[in-house]
């Protein structure tokens, strides 16, 4: 039954203390940088750089696997070690942008290596344009005053070869999406449950109006990108532009791996959705996407340039968050059966918010550390060393083999 739904101080208290999900679950960072993006890759480098929003700043970097070790009781210190890949993981390789928590990762899907100097300007709950978001700090957009003044400072002091751009998630308002279904699970009860999908201000977040909107603030600032280039002096066929679809984060409620009833979802999975919510942003998720696609292609014939789009939606498919066939850190007994089998999608712990905690709940739902090798995976081979082209990419036939990158051999389909 439709209904609008009252949020009483339960619901709040329980959105505070045991979810914060990061209104921003998909955020980073701005300040000073463009001095610091000098300093990084040094005059005249050939250096490619990603903007945009989380999805490709790199968060939940940090965590290679999800696991309980940390708050089992016991604790599983063995299991936690191997899925913490260190403090430093959001370090961006010594390129500090002061101002914001953008979580840029070094295993940011920008940071291709080899002959390339990488610049990731990209930040954690990023919009097309610049804010002040639902947390109380500054996101730099893909804007004039935000990530187009890094961009175009960069272009100045160094030669750019690729700009790679994930953007328009947040535009649809992704993290309280989020937040909204995962509060509404862990506050009522199956008997009656209070679901996100029912809510028409939540549902309205992919009315065609949204869709409209979103679609062109992402062509939009697409064409700034190529505007911002042009005015530094390049030529249209001297460097790629590459965007792409985001990976679908959850599987719809036929193939996960726990069942609604019970404790197991929330507290073993960091997954706490009901079936039809799962089914619903099943939906969600496709209209994200296709609305990026739409735009992309709209940015390229109103500027002439051409816009490369990688389509990713079933990047993660088998590996998704509690998706069947997954297993937790500590169900491996090693690295080679992590990476077969490990979710390549950070959980969503409910710890995150316990003083002392080295989680942030800003992570969860996000591409981890295994998930960010893959997307880089798909971007190496879009990119293609400097030809640019479209393409789908999908899952590996192994996700245990790696290539000499330490990339998973995804299968990359150009159009």
């Amino acid at each position: 039954m439709s209904r609008r739904r009252n949020r009483g101080a339960t619901r709040a208290s329980a959105l505070v203390l045991s979810l914060g999900l990061a209104v921003g679950a998909v955020a980073c960072g701005g300040g000073n940088s463009t001095s610091d993006a000098r300093r990084a890759s040094g005059s005249g480098t050939e250096v490619v750089v990603s903007m945009g929003d989380s999805y490709i700043a790199g968060t939940a970097g940090r965590w290679r696997g999800n696991t309980n070790g940390y708050t089992n009781f016991p604790p599983d210190p063995v299991a936690y070690g191997r899925a913490d890949t260190g403090a430093d993981a959001y370090d961006n390789f010594g390129l500090d942008f002061p101002g914001e928590q953008c979580f840029r990762s070094r295993s940011a899907a920008i940071h291709l290596g080899g002959r390339w100097t990488s610049i990731n300007v990209a930040c954690s709950n990023a919009t097309t344009f610049s804010r002040v978001d639902e947390t109380g700090r500054y996101k730099p957009g893909i804007d004039v005053g935000g990530q187009l003044d890094m961009l175009a400072d960069i272009a100045r002091n160094d030669t750019v070869r690729l700009v790679a751009v994930s953007i328009g998630a947040n535009d649809f308002r992704f993290g309280p999406v989020m937040t909204d279904c995962a509060t509404g699970f862990l506050t009522s009860l199956a008997v009656l449950p209070d679901r996100c999908s029912d809510d028409p201000a939540i549902r309205s977040t992919i009315a065609p109006e949204s869709v409209d909107r979103v679609r062109a603030a992402i062509a939009g600032a697409l064409a700034e990108i190529v505007t911002t280039l042009r005015a530094a002096g390049y030529a249209d066929d001297a460097w790629a532009l590459v965007t792409h679809t985001y990976p679908s984060p959850l599987p719809p409620s036929s193939a996960m791996r726990y069942g609604q009833s019970g404790f197991q979802r929330q507290v073993t999975g960091g997954c706490p959705f009901y079936d039809a919510d799962l089914d619903w942003l099943t939906g969600w998720m496709s209209t994200l996407n296709s609305t990026v696609t739409a735009a992309a292609q709209q940015a390229s014939a109103s500027t002439g340039k051409s816009v490369a789009v990688v389509e990713m939606g079933g990047l993660f498919e088998g590996r998704r968050l509690c998706e069947q066939g997954t297993r937790l850190v500590e169900e491996t007994a090693d690295d080679t059966e992590l990476r077969s089998f490990g979710e390549r999608v950070d959980m969503i712990r409910l710890t995150a918010k316990v003083p002392g905690s080295p989680y942030d709940i800003t992570e969860g739902v996000h591409p981890n550390q295994l998930g960010q090798l893959a997307i880089r995976a798909c971007l190496r081979a879009a990119f293609a060393d400097g030809a640019a082209r479209s393409g789908t990419c999908r899952p590996p036939t192994d996700w245990g083999v790696v290539d000499g990158n330490g990339e998973p051999r995804v299968r990359f389909t150009p159009n």
